[in-house]
């Protein structure tokens, strides 16, 4: 029973319930999916005269008054809320929807609801600037008041261009919009230009690691569940054993990439209507994306779970660019530490290294900063995790599956990088069905392509911790913190890691990114985010 319910928590679309009164002091949600932008708590602290603590610490009341009670509440502005107009997008969505799949990330393939994102593009002038751009940038948001959130990062023709981007991003936000930018799920690249305190390469952003990719291996994944003698070694051995239940029951997964019948779509929107109405929703729901599964066809793979002849899941597969890497220029030379041993066989084995990964301020370099906190140009680079190539031989895996491993069409073949951007199973399926459709994506995309499959990842998750990066310091820290705390801890925000936990995917950290600069982010932009993310 607790498998098939931590199955459901794969999917990219998580539905949140928060409940609001207007007559209550506090409020209680359950089930998010995008993580909050909260700094973490620190043990960096600065001098301050007495009566400044006694300023500070009425500031840092006021935000725990504020976790406890108003955070929730999406009714003081809800007339205000309903009239923001939706994006009047002139762009070719088709052109958009390409430029996703071949230089995009896995957050910016929520752009492509244009009910709820909008699409800023840099001014024309921006390729005359910068003669390396052979396309002008774009960028996908959504807005709330006098915020305007950034989601994941601009697309652009190379990564050296992020930094001019994003200078024109804010500078469009801030001087036409009159708005407040914050950039949410950001790589390393683009959190090192933000971060960066020297005008000519950066802003001098707050950023904070409180979010992170999982990406997995498939040749990782398929050696441990086709080898034998691993079958009691933890998350492995759950996994094989919900494998051996779909396979008991009958389940077989087929890709229908291109091969859809009325009667096969009728019933995935039928099956995802039951899954939605089985998570009990009430109240406000929060999401990223709202689950279309019809939304850019062209790029994306799908694979269905059948049972007794009836479609019980769907999984989603669409091509990404991946995590970039920082410009040379923007971070000092470190050389990469090896990989710490660990005492687990199956660590041991894991093919997911973090290089340069900084677990504590004791443990990484300092950043440079006027004010005694951390300049991103100081900081050695977070790398993708590394995939070893296997020795593995050809699948023995015995589920009835038969799919298509044509990739011509699929952009497959040039994507380095696969997004998982749902896998479902319907209130109907046999236990075991998301995890077969999961691995029987990873076996497709080996097969394809033996020597170099794609890396994939699940898309960005809440982290457990909170971590400060770059220009934070004082009671900001442990405030937000504790508001990051108690949605974390009310909304279930970290209860999809305990599904993927079962693939041994490693973490690429990601950040959010604010301003300094008018009060920073606090409270007020945390209940902004909230509300532009209300379904």
């Amino acid at each position: 029973m607790m498998s098939k319910k931590l199955a459901d928590q794969t999917s990219n679309v998580t539905w949140a319930t928060v409940r609001t009164y207007k007559s209550q002091p506090s409020a209680t949600p359950s089930n998010t999916d995008p993580p909050l932008p909260a700094p973490a708590l620190s043990t960096m602290s600065i001098p301050v005269h007495e009566s400044q603590q006694r300023q500070e610490h009425q500031e840092s009341s006021d935000i725990d008054s504020d976790a406890r009670s108003s955070i929730f509440n999406f009714d003081d502005d809800e007339d205000e809320r309903d009239r923001v107009e939706p994006s009047s997008s002139s762009f070719d969505k088709s052109s958009i929807a390409h430029l996703i799949s071949t230089h995009g990330s896995s957050s910016s393939t929520a752009w492509l609801e244009f009910s709820r994102y909008k699409i800023w593009q840099a001014p024309a002038s921006f390729l005359a600037e910068n003669p390396s751009a052979t396309f002008l940038p774009i960028q996908g948001y959504m807005q709330h008041k006098h915020y305007i959130f950034a989601w994941g990062n601009p697309i652009v023709s190379d990564v050296s261009l992020l930094g001019p981007t994003a200078k024109a991003f804010a500078s469009w936000a801030v001087d036409e919009q009159k708005a407040k930018p914050v950039w949410c799920c950001a790589d390393l690249a683009l959190e090192t230009v933000l971060a960066n305190n020297d005008k000519e390469r950066g802003l001098g952003w707050s950023t904070v690691e409180c979010i992170h990719e999982e990406v997995l291996d498939p040749d990782h994944i398929l050696e441990l569940t086709n080898a034998k003698g691993k079958e009691g070694v933890g998350a492995v051995k759950d996994l094989k054993k919900n494998l051996r239940r779909a396979e008991r029951a009958g389940v077989s997964v087929e890709e229908t990439t291109e091969n859809w019948s009325q009667h096969d779509r009728q019933e995935v929107e039928d099956g995802l209507l039951e899954w939605r109405k089985s998570k009990g929703l009430k109240g406000v729901q929060l999401a990223s994306t709202t689950g279309l599964p019809w939304i850019d066809e062209q790029h994306r793979r799908y694979l269905v779970a059948r049972h007794e002849g009836h479609i019980v899941g769907i999984l989603i597969l669409t091509p990404i660019h991946g995590p970039y890497q920082p410009p040379a220029s923007e971070v000092s030379s470190v050389p990469a530490p090896a990989p710490a041993p660990t005492t687990s066989p199956l660590k041991q084995k894991r093919k997911f290294f973090l290089r340069h990964h900084k677990s504590s301020p004791e443990t990484s370099p300092e950043r440079e900063s006027s004010q005694s906190t951390s300049s991103s140009d100081s900081e050695s680079p977070i790398q993708s995790p590394i995939f070893s190539s296997h020795s593995l031989s050809s699948s023995s895996s015995s589920l009835d599956t038969d799919f298509s491993l044509h990739m011509e069409s699929k952009s497959a073949s040039t994507s380095p990088y696969y997004l998982i951007k749902n896998a479902i199973s319907f209130p109907s399926a046999p236990r075991g069905t998301s995890e077969l459709l999961i691995h029987t994506s990873l076996e497709l995309l080996q097969k394809a392509s033996p020597s170099r499959p794609p890396k994939v990842t699940f898309g960005i998750t809440a982290s457990d911790t909170l971590h400060p990066k770059a220009n934070l310091s004082g009671w900001k820290i442990a405030g937000l913190s504790k508001v990051y705390s108690k949605v974390a801890g009310t909304a279930g925000l970290l209860k999809r890691g305990d599904f993927r936990a079962k693939f041994d995917s490693g973490r690429v950290p990601m950040y959010v990114c604010y301003s300094t600069a008018d009060g920073g982010f606090g409270i007020e932009g945390v209940k902004a985010l909230l509300k532009v993310l209300k379904k």
